[in-house]
Formats: structure tokens, C-alpha cells, sequence
């Protein structure tokens, strides 16, 4: 009789460990989702940041190359003063006619 009631004290004990570890495991398997769940937020946060610095990185640009648009024809006309006095020199008449082709008044 002692036999029979020890084999089932031990089937008893033996099916709680047995569910306990499937409890343990699905804790396990749900730790696991919160870290990856939050490894995937930290991922979204570093977009955001890389996607704000993208941005402002194009607008500077932006204005950067406004800049230089706006610049642009006063930079020509310097440097086409630049090339007519170096070629005054050469000829008083196509001074005159690339003055007036370039400068209109």
C-alpha cells in the first residue's frame, strides 16, 4: 500500500513540474516578446532622430543652395568685370561691345 500511495504522490508531483514548466516557459516566451517589443521601439526612436537630422540637414542645404542661386548672377557679373578689364587692354571696342551685350542698361 505504501508503494501505491508513493507512485502517485510522485505522478502528482511530477504533473505540477511538469506544468510549471510550461507556466515558466510561457513566462519565458513573454519576456522575450517585451525585449524584442522593446528593441523594436528603440529602433523607432533612432529612425525618428536619423529622419529629424536627415531633415534639417536638407532644409541647410536648401538654403545653402538659395543662397548661391541669389549670389550667382552678382558672382558673374564680377567675374565677367574681371575678364573685360583684363581685356581692355587688347581693344577698346570689345570692351565696349561685350559691356553692353552683357550689361544692358
Amino acid at each position: 500500500m505504501g508503494y501505491l500511495f508513493e507512485s502517485e504522490l510522485n505522478s502528482l508531483v511530477f504533473a505540477l513540474f511538469q506544468h510549471v514548466h510550461k507556466v515558466l516557459d510561457a513566462i519565458q516566451a513573454f519576456v522575450k516578446f517585451l525585449l524584442s517589443f522593446d528593441q523594436l521601439l528603440f529602433l523607432f526612436r533612432e529612425t525618428y532622430k536619423l529622419i529629424q537630422r536627415f531633415l534639417v540637414n536638407v532644409s541647410v542645404l536648401l538654403e545653402l543652395r538659395i543662397a548661391l542661386v541669389h549670389q550667382f548672377p552678382q558672382l558673374l557679373q564680377t567675374h565677367i568685370l574681371i575678364l573685360l578689364k583684363s581685356v581692355s587692354g587688347q581693344g577698346s571696342q570689345l570692351t565696349n561691345l561685350s559691356h553692353h551685350l552683357f550689361f544692358l542698361p
